[in-house]
């Protein structure tokens, strides 16, 4: 039986990762442009233009206090914190304490770093170092030759050793030995930072007394007679790029040395601080800085000048202390803080610009390329104009009638024009010159637009107008000119000169020279809000609305039906690039998709349709499209230009960024029952009592884990490829026994797939009465059995012979008499029947007498008829009266009970657990069937007094009510407890929940509940009863409890005890 968590797909991407070929959407995003590799940042964009990312202990790291940050060869990122080692797949992190690894004998861990031969050492605060191989810890200490137990730093030679800068020198690991060394001078100088052995194999050492190298046996210790600053290094890294090494000092700044010759930069130079704990080269060759309480900065070395930039706690940065930095192969920059956690840099497909970068507003409505190359950006705070990568801002106190302008255009006259809240308005000769409709909502405008004939439409919430002398006319067609009074969403021409334009819920208007066409929910339009029009290169248009795409074509719409819209419901824009893909977005995200491909979906050529999703993982600042926008410009160079709720997003389909690394999958850990196997090895064999395997595993992808997609088969099992979604974890129960190997691949955050992917080999033994030597044994006696009941019963029939003539006499004598027989018992129950009736009309027309009388007796007693020395008399007749229907009642009941089989309980000390168990084993099966899990909890192994067969029979009956309530992948809880002098049987489910009214109706004959089996199974209503009944006939009580629908129910029973036993929890699963 197999469980799994795995299905949290978007609909796009079950779609295209499910059932299309991967290769199918391989096409799609190729087609959008080059892939460009991720190796490192793009030096082009600010720190703002940058994804930033941030976990903390609450994420699930063991310290905010992040002191190394390494990845690993095999694609783990670790991280080194005051309070132990966190190993991170991207989804969640693995903790390495001195609690759980005896080989860490401190949390402290200044650094960490991997040598030649795959080896990851772990340098700590006062436990010496820690390495980790082939899955096994060791501990070094100075005891081992360390020159002390406090490691600052590490780093790997080229044959497989490893340099220590420790607390009191160096010392290097080779061939299993370390040798310590000493520098010449006092302790001070001996207190050793940094380490780092360059390309020419010199070792250079930054201690609190300075800077040194090492080669050949021989120590220099530099000083101001070679150019440098006296002082403490801190930190050391090599520019191959440029041959030059770069240091950081504890006070003195940022020093470059190169040529043999030391270059110092400080905070006059734009450092942030002049104590600088970490530096980073990127591939690039920029510089990435972090300082003691300045935040990380930049370098960049353009043509021998220096330009710095900083991201600090102002900023968004959780610390200003930057104690490490890391580099991973996918472009990441890592940020280790002292007090703020660990925080990451990723580029994005998108570049931004946000009220960060000058932009007067972040919440965006249009964009305008004008003929010079600049753009015009309309906002919920005015206009901004972007000229050569700097904004000039435009609002009312510029003489902008509103805040809020919704359009832009400049017509081929080179006047400017923007459509606000407050009216249409002409910017020149840096005035604004505005134009009313003359009515406040007819003001409110959304849209401008210039037709090919130089006319200039607007409109808005007021309806539609053009601009004619300088004045606004309602535009007023020779028909339906109601129509053109709507609520106005854009306006656009085609090109035969049709002016099309959508409304605010009432579809699409289309103006041919003074003549209205419209299209509507009548005509097949998916919605009546429509937000955009693009038309296609064969004269088609294509609409979008807030129910998906619809097209016309030849006079007739066609929409996506429900299951082919694999995006959000809304398009809130239409743009076509040159590579043939159609780019819409929402409030979900931006997305990407073969306008061949929707027009064969359209036509009923092509099934599905293969969508690319962008969104903030991918670097928008928010997945949320601007609604009811003017269009999305593609610019002379091919560019989106986006408007958004926080900004304005840029991407080019011609060059996006996509991810090509293939992640590394990892099998972390196999569960078989109650053990745990940690980086399970093949060929592993479990003994025949496991049921359950969970699998954990994990692709290491960092950019985007929450689209990492898995992949996963057990051969022997599984026939076919079982796609998880990002569901990193999953189960198969009752496995029978043979050889089985489990797969699992998976994909990048831009489908890449890993194909090889990873494997686990094992195999269930089975039980000895599955071998092969047992099973034949058993054949052989069956076959032999067999024989001797053959011959035994051919003798037996030559006796039975004999014996048959007697019997069919007495058989013939017996069925006369059994006849006779049935005959009286059938007239015995017509009379029987016939009692019950007339005992049963006797006493409907005894009941009536005394009702009536007793009402009268009231009323009179109510309306005050009865003198008061009368009334307790009266009262005594009412009693009386009501004395004789209970009888009369009595008598009804004791009549019902004839004819009605009693239920024959042989009674006898009965374990509840036993018997529990019993019912949840003859279950399993049927929940299995529906993906379900039993839980059984035993608390308590009570003895009542009662027939064991019967109650079982009834939990029997509670189970198989949540297995038929209950949705397919539920769990369903079995607990035995104790309390004070009764058993208590709970049956709890995650099913449909019960009302009130079916509290009141369940336990009633032939009832049917407001719930519905879920998986097509049938009901007539007795269950529920015959466990009341059963429950009775011990003495018990049973009820149910639900918060309400939807909400699961438990349904609880009771029973009195024989004895109170002492507890023993027990749990099965």
């Amino acid at each position: 039986m197999l469980y799994g968590k795995f299905w949290r797909l978007d609909v796009h991407l079950k779609i295209a990762w499910g059932r299309i070929a991967p290769l199918a959407l391989l096409s799609l995003w190729l087609s959008l442009g080059r892939a460009t590799p991720l190796f490192a940042l793009d030096p082009q964009k600010s720190f703002a233009q940058y994804i930033h990312e941030v976990w903390q202990r609450e994420q699930g790291l063991p310290s905010n206090a992040i002191l190394s940050i390494f990845q690993a060869s095999d694609g783990y990122i670790w991280i080194g914190t005051f309070d132990g080692i966190a190993r991170f797949d991207g989804a969640s992190f693995t903790i390495f304490r001195t609690a759980n690894t005896p080989e860490l004998k401190s949390n402290g861990v200044w650094s960490i770093r991997q040598s030649a031969d795959g080896s990851l050492w772990f340098g700590t605060n006062g436990g010496g170092v820690m390495q980790l191989k082939d899955g096994r810890f060791k501990t070094y200490t100075i005891q081992d030759g360390l020159p002390s137990n406090v490691v600052h730093h590490m780093c790997p030679d080229r044959a497989g050793g490893m340099w220590f800068a420790t607390r009191n020198g160096i010392a290097h690991y080779t061939d299993g030995k370390i040798i310590a060394y000493h520098l010449p001078g006092d302790v001070q100088q001996n207190a050793v930072n940094c380490v780092l052995l360059d390309r020419e194999g010199t070792l250079w050492i930054g201690s609190v007394g300075g800077l040194w190298s090492f080669k050949d046996g021989v120590f220099k210790h530099f000083t101001e007679a070679d150019g440098f600053v006296p002082g403490s290094i801190w930190t050391i890294a090599e520019d191959s790029l440029t041959q030059s090494l770069w240091l950081g000092s504890g006070d003195c700044g940022l020093f470059r040395y190169q040529n043999g010759k030391f270059t110092l930069y400080t905070t006059a130079d734009g450092l942030p601080h002049n104590r600088v704990l970490s530096i980073l080269v990127d591939k690039n060759g920029i510089l990435w800085i972090g300082t003691y309480n300045g935040g990380i900065c930049r370098l960049r070395l353009n043509r021998g000048k220096s330009e710095f930039d900083s991201f600090s706690k102002k900023d968004g940065l959780t610390d200003n202390q930057i104690q490490s930095l890391a580099l991973d192969r996918e472009g990441s920059l890592w940020v280790g803080t002292y007090r703020g956690g660990l925080n990451r840099f990723k580029d994005g497909k998108f570049l931004i610009y946000t009220s960060k970068q000058g932009l007067v507003d972040d919440i965006v409505y249009g964009v305008y390329e004008d003929r010079d190359g600049s753009y015009w950006i309309a906002t919920a705070g005015g206009v901004s104009h972007l000229v050569n990568g700097k904004f000039i801002n435009y609002t009312p106190a510029d003489g902008l009638p509103n805040d809020l302008v919704r359009g832009i255009t400049r017509t081929r006259s080179n006047q400017l024009y923007f459509a606000t809240y407050s009216g249409l308005c002409r910017y020149e000769n840096s005035r604004f010159k505005i134009f009313s409709t003359g009515s406040g909502a007819g003001d409110r405008l959304r849209t401008v637009y210039e037709d090919s004939r130089g006319r200039l439409w607007t409109g808005g919430v007021g309806g539609l107008y053009r601009l004619i002398n300088d004045s606004l006319y309602p535009v007023q067609p020779t028909n339906l000119s109601d129509f053109t009074r709507h609520s106005i969403t854009f306006i656009y021409e085609s090109h035969d000169h049709c002016i099309w334009f959508g409304t605010d819920g009432n579809g699409i208007g289309c103006l041919i020279d003074d003549s209205l066409v419209t299209y509507t929910l009548k005509d097949s339009l998916a919605a009546g809000v429509v937000f955009c029009a693009l038309e296609q290169p064969d004269g088609s248009m294509l609409f979008g609305t807030n129910a998906g795409i619809s097209r016309l074509k030849h006079g007739k719409i066609t929409n996506l039906p429900p299951s082919q819209v694999l995006f959000a419901q809304s398009a809130f824009f239409l743009a076509l690039d040159s590579l043939g893909n159609l780019w819409t977005g929402s409030n979900d995200g931006v997305y990407a998709l073969s306008i061949q491909d929707l027009n064969e979906v359209l036509d009923g050529k092509r099934a599905l349709l293969a969508v690319k999703k962008f969104d903030r993982s991918d670097g928008m600042t928010t997945s949320e499209v601007t609604g009811a926008c003017m269009p999305v410009r593609i610019n002379t160079r091919g560019e989106l230009w986006i408007p958004t709720g926080k900004g304005l997003v840029i991407i080019n389909p011609y060059n996006i960024k996509y991810n090509t690394l293939v992640p590394a999958v990892k099998i972390e850990q196999v569960r078989a029952d109650q053990t745990f196997i940690s980086n399970p090895t093949d060929n592993m064999s479990f003994p025949p009592s496991v049921q359950r395997f969970d699998f954990h595993y994990t692709a290491l992808s960092f950019l985007a884990p929450e689209k990492v997609q898995f992949r996963v088969k057990l051969d022997g099992f599984d026939h076919d490829w079982i796609d998880m979604g990002d569901a990193r974890e999953i189960t198969y129960t009752n496995l029978p026994p043979k050889v089985y190997t489990f797969h699992v691949k998976a994909c990048n955050n831009d489908g890449v797939w890993n194909e090889a992917g990873a494997s686990f080999t094992f195999r269930v033994e089975p039980h000895f009465y599955q071998t092969p030597w047992f099973i034949g044994l058993s054949a052989l006696s069956l076959a032999l059995a067999g024989f001797g009941i053959w011959s035994w019963r051919v003798r037996q029939l030559s006796l039975k012979q004999e014996e048959l003539c007697k019997l069919v006499a007495e058989r013939t004598r017996d069925l006369q008499l059994e006849k006779e027989n049935s005959e009286r018992q059938r007239q015995i129950a017509e009379q029987a029947s016939e009692f019950k009736t007339e005992l049963i009309g006797v006493a409907a027309n005894e009941l009536r007498t005394p009702l009536k009388s007793i009402s009268e007796l009231t009323s009179m007693l109510l309306n005050g008829e009865v003198p008061p020395h009368l009334q307790v008399q009266y009262l005594n007749i009412i009693r009386d009266l009501a004395h004789r229907m209970t009888v009369t009642i009595d008598k009804l009941l004791d009549s019902n009970l004839i004819g009605v089989d009693s239920l024959l309980l042989r009674k006898r000390d009965v374990s509840l657990k036993g018997l529990v168990e019993l019912a949840v084993l003859r279950h399993q099966d049927l929940a299995a069937k529906k993906m379900q899990r039993i839980e059984l909890h035993v608390e308590s192994d009570a003895t009542v007094y009662g027939d064991e067969d019967r109650l079982t029979e009834m939990v029997g009956q509670l189970i198989s009510n949540a297995i038929k309530y209950s949705p397919f992948g539920a769990r369903i809880w079995v607990y035995v407890r104790q309390d004070h002098r009764v058993g208590r049987i709970e049956v709890r489910d995650e099913g449909q929940g019960l009302s009130e009214e079916d509290k009141f109706l369940m336990f009633r004959k032939f009832q049917r509940l407001s719930a519905q089996p879920t998986g097509g199974e049938t009901s007539v209503g007795l269950g529920l009863a015959l466990v009341k009944r059963i429950v009775d006939l011990h003495n018990g009580k049973v009820w149910a409890e639900s918060p309400g629908k939807g909400q699961g129910a438990t349904f609880i029973v009771e029973l009195p005890l024989v004895d109170v036993p002492a507890t023993t929890p027990q749990t099965n699963s």
